[in-house]
């Protein structure tokens, strides 16, 4: 290369902080960047997807920036091409419009292979290049599970800016501010650029944009761009960013010493005069004028009784000067000094650490504070309404105070085993990013402490590792439920044996003294209404109670109801809203309903229980209208009458295909599963293979639950075929040659029953079941490899996942 392109490179390396130093040494981030086959502003993006929770979307993104794009557009069909692709267009950014060529295209490839070349045929994409982009997602996968990067919020799409932010730690230097003068961008080190045509914000150029590549031809032009909100460069870039910082004052709104501070990332200026605190930098000098401003003038405000004390000794002692006429009687430099003497060295704000309230699902609940190492009390003592007890989930108060969590988070660390522990390194350091990372009382303090340790340090410490009853008696909250009439119900450290206790009360109650009125409607059989919120609040006995509306699924109607906890409404609602949509779309499903197919075949030869036959055929035709609907776990629901009309519109047309692509998937199966157990019923007379009989009757028993039609992905249900013909073909030489199928078994039958007895949940349950139908393709490339697999799968492949898996 030339020696400029070498130099480049240095910089795209520096600029993405993988190399530090002048030796240029890897950092640990340069390290995990090495281990992608992409390039690494690529890699840094994946990377960041891990940081913000939406891996799953930055890896579609990521995939077809390595590729040439698949939408194409022949010079005498450009207009008609450009309406097609006009629906995967956005606005703000070519990256979402990815996004939803993504989702476009993977609806096509579920319905098979001739399909998805019919739809790139129609829509004017290049079919080799679509599964193209798929195979190199799928490699970046593999790479994700060798790093054992976490994933966040898997099934919901992340939001835009969670995701941009994460793109745009790869494109630092790629980034632009609209000069309305000149009509272009000025980029890094005062480039010019425009964005491209081609873009779908060439029309209405934002403010900032950052940029994956900038290509010159008749003058530099910006490729699939996005818009930028220069706020989000703070985080991604405060290796880069110059600060300058200038008049340091006292705020008395925020309570704290602050200064206007100035930062520019490659020339441009990315924010000006922004507040902030002067104790980041200079934590002593924030101190003396926290205690000069907050104590000794007293700008302050505070629900401390301390402050109104010392005002009024204050005021005697100001008239007591005016009387004897004596200035020294207020000394300013003996009030510092004396406030200097008591207030702890760390203590440079006002915000306190020890609040005598908290924030719980939006009610203040009081904190009471104890210090008496031998009484059962000792620490603080949360005193919750029962009211309030319906809201919360178990491991909520496990958190602490601020002023205790650097202690509680220490301990909790210190049980890491040994092992493990100093691949975190020193702990101190992590609580310090730990503190910054984690907001008390939102959600279970050790689910969120894993994750966090995880994405911060790269390992994978299992939640069971982290033991909140194992800590200093004092670091555990002590909860004091309340009865209706405000008196002690009960109490005791163990908070959550207190909500599976008293929590049946505590919703009953809700239920009998909030008035739901407007959110208990029965036998809806259309959208009436209007808008379903996710979460509603109420004001009942002094108390903000939220709750979260739900749509029930009764069968030919549904329930309008409150919940308790969102989970619960969501999981309710998606099945409420689709019996809205079956009832809106009738006449399709009424079509549908009489094509579907019967049970499976029972692998035990009995026949199907009554009423079985009725409610497998409805489960199947559900499964269709999800597909139909796209109403996938996971994916959005409908929450106003508009968004259910146009869901009731975009979706009714495509019913009657998703209904017989089930059934038509359900039939195949069946067809060869009664070849199976006929083959497993002649071969059961003899002696010879019975060791291949047993182990195929127990390969089926884990490939036909009784709830398969449930849950089981279609794109799944269509391997079924092949690995009953693969069963078929194994048992037919098995008969012959009983010994040699032994032998083909021996290097399987170990990883399988060590799969089968994993006794801990998995941090990973999508490599999880990615591995379990690895061990299906297995089967298929071990005992029958002339039914061939999608994709090449072996033993040491399949062992190696199997030891990564956690």
């Amino acid at each position: 290369p030339q020696p400029k392109a070498i130099a480049e490179g240095w910089r795209v390396l520096e600029e993405l902080g993988a190399i530090e130093g002048k030796e240029r040494a890897l950092t640990p981030l340069g390290h995990q960047l090495a281990r992608f086959p992409v390039d690494p502003r690529i890699a840094r993006m994946i990377l960041a997807g891990a940081e913000y929770g939406c891996l799953d979307e930055v890896l579609v993104i990521a995939a077809a920036l390595n590729l040439q794009d698949p939408r194409e557009r022949p010079r005498e069909l450009a207009q008609k091409a450009d309406a097609l692709h006009s629906r995967f267009r956005d606005e703000h950014s070519d990256f979402t419009g990815l996004l939803k060529l993504w989702a476009f295209v993977r609806e096509a490839e579920d319905r098979g292979t001739s399909h998805l070349r019919r739809v790139c045929r129609d829509n004017f994409l290049s079919f080799l290049r679509v599964r193209e982009w798929r195979d190199v997602q799928r490699q970046l996968e593999e790479t994700v599970r060798e790093l054992r990067l976490p994933r966040k919020g898997r099934g919901a799409p992340a939001r835009g800016d969670v995701l941009h932010q994460a793109l745009l730690t790869g494109l630092l230097s790629r980034i632009g501010q609209w000069n309305p003068e000149q009509r272009n961008y000025t980029g890094a080190k005062q480039t010019r650029f425009m964005v491209h045509p081609s873009s779908a914000l060439a029309k209405k150029p934002p403010g900032w944009v950052m940029a994956f590549e900038l290509v010159e031809t008749s003058q530099l032009f910006a490729r699939t761009v996005a818009k930028l909100d220069p706020e989000w460069l703070a985080s991604a870039a405060p290796h880069l960013l110059k600060r300058s910082h200038s008049e340091p004052h006292w705020s008395e709104k925020s309570a704290r010493a602050v200064v206007k501070e100035n930062a520019t990332l490659f020339g441009l200026q990315v924010f000006k005069e922004r507040p902030v605190a002067l104790a980041s930098m200079d934590p002593a000098r924030a101190r003396l004028m926290f205690l000069d401003h907050a104590l000794v003038r007293g700008e302050y405000r505070t629900r401390g009784a301390f402050q109104e004390e010392n005002r009024e000794v204050l005021e005697h002692v100001a008239r007591l000067r005016d009387k004897a006429r004596r200035s020294e009687l207020l000394d300013s430099e003996a009030l510092l000094t004396f406030f200097d003497q008591r207030v702890p060295a760390d203590v440079t704000d006002g915000p306190a650490h020890y609040p005598d309230a908290i924030t719980l699902h939006g009610a203040s609940v009081p904190v009471t504070y104890t210090f008496d190492p031998s009484a059962e009390d000792d620490g603080i003592t949360l005193s919750v309404p029962l009211l309030l007890l319906a809201q919360l989930a178990p491991g909520e108060l496990d958190w602490t105070i601020p002023g205790w969590q650097r202690e509680k988070l220490t301990a909790l660390l210190e049980q890491v085993p040994r092992a493990q522990r100093k691949q975190l390194g020193p702990l101190p350091a992590l609580v310090d990013r730990l503190e910054k990372e984690l907001v008390p009382f939102r959600g279970p303090m050790i689910p969120a402490l894993a994750r966090a340790v995880s994405r911060l340090c790269g390992v994978d410490v299992p939640e069971e590792s982290f033991r909140a009853d194992a800590v200093a008696p004092y670091l555990r909250i002590t909860l004091q439920v309340l009865d209706e009439r405000g008196k002690e119900l009960a109490r005791s450290r163990d908070a959550d044996a207190l909500l599976e206790q008293h929590g049946g009360r505590a919703r009953a109650v809700l239920r009998s003294v909030a008035p739901t009125s407007d959110w208990e409607r029965k036998g809806l059989t259309a959208w009436t209404f209007g808008e379903l919120p996710p979460v509603v609040a109420r004001r009942v006995g002094g108390l903000e109670i939220r709750s979260h509306p739900a749509l029930v699924d009764r069968g030919a109607s549904v329930d309008l109801v409150l919940l308790e906890t969102s989970a619960a409404a969501d999981a309710a609602t998606r099945t409420g809203v689709r019996r809205l949509l079956m009832l809106a779309a009738r006449g399709h499903v009424a079509v549908s309903a009489a094509r579907m197919p019967l049970p499976f075949p029972s692998l035990d030869g009995s026949p199907p229980a009554r009423g079985q036959a009725d409610t497998f055929r409805a489960l199947v035709l559900a499964r269709g209208v999800d597909d139909a609907f796209k109403l996938a776990p996971g994916a959005p629901l409908p929450r106003t009458k508009a968004a259910f009309e146009a869901r009731v519109q975009e979706g009714s047309p495509r019913i009657e295909q998703a209904a017989r692509d089930w059934a038509n998937a359900v039939v195949a199966t069946s067809m060869e599963l009664s070849e199976t157990l006929a083959a497993l019923k002649a071969a059961s007379k003899g002696p010879s293979g019975s060791a291949a009989v047993r182990d195929i009757r127990s390969q089926l028993a884990q490939l036909f639950p009784a709830n398969l039609i449930e849950w089981i992905p279609f794109t799944r249900l269509l391997n079924y075929p092949r690995y009953l013909r693969a069963a078929q073909a194994r048992l037919s030489r098995a008969v012959t040659n009983p010994a040699k199928d032994a032998g083909k078994a021996a290097p399987f039958t170990p990883l399988w029953e060590a799969f089968l007895a994993r006794s801990t949940p998995v941090r990973d349950p999508e490599a999880a079941q990615e591995l379990r139908w690895a061990f299906e393709e297995l089967r298929v490339a071990i005992f029958a490899p002339e039914v061939t697999t999608p994709v090449s799968v072996t033993v040491a492949k399949v062992s190696a996942a199997l030891a990564a898996l956690r």
